[in-house]
């Protein structure tokens, strides 16, 4: 198996452009289209995982593309966590 693809540029999620949740998931997903190799990435949180696997899913239908396969890498935290640390009383 390959390693995941090096992370994409933006650190937001791309499902949903409004979204500030980090990163949690990336896809990737390689075909052929008869004359050379595709591929497709995409970075989302845990909340968007199904809605970037769906519109990845819908891309390669879009291109008509056979063979094609998706795969789903979970990614690191970044470093300090994501959820502010609530105050201990």
């Amino acid at each position: 198996m390959k390693p995941p693809p090096p992370p994409m540029q933006a650190h937001t999620c791309h499902a949903d452009g409004a979204c500030g949740r980090p990163l949690r998931f990336q896809a990737y997903l390689e075909a052929a289209d008869g004359a050379e190799p595709l591929c497709e990435s995409a970075e989302a949180c845990s909340d968007h995982l199904d809605d970037m696997v769906q519109s990845l899913t819908a891309w390669a239908r879009g291109q008509r593309l056979a063979g094609a396969q998706l795969r789903v890498f979970a990614i690191d935290r970044p470093a300090g966590g994501d959820c502010p640390r609530s105050e201990e009383y």
